[in-house]
């Protein structure tokens, strides 16, 4: 239950349940200062997906992996509005 939790919530993996098998992944993290960095990773149907962010004095930097035949909803933190990413790795910084 821990695990799921922290998969879910801090490294912000999900999968969308009308897309079975992470065929769309819905990746929307919520880092805490306390914690400092998450790096995870998730051995999905479709590839590993990666969640890894940490924060650098006033700017919080998350890179993350959606796997081929993927795409992942991404909202990040604090917003409303979420983006569309294709399978690759990618890197997002935002000031805090």
């Amino acid at each position: 239950m821990m695990r799921e939790w922290l998969w879910k919530t801090v490294a912000g993996i999900a999968a969308d349940v009308e897309a079975p098998g992470f065929k769309r992944i819905v990746m929307k993290p919520v880092p805490d200062r306390r914690l400092g960095f998450v790096d995870a990773e998730y051995q999905s149907a479709a590839g590993t997906i990666r969640s890894n962010w940490k924060y650098d004095d006033d700017t919080w930097r998350w890179k993350f992996t959606v796997p081929e035949g993927s795409v992942a909803i991404v909202t990040l933190p604090g917003e409303t509005i979420s983006k569309e990413y294709t399978p690759g790795t990618y890197t997002v910084e935002k000031s805090i």
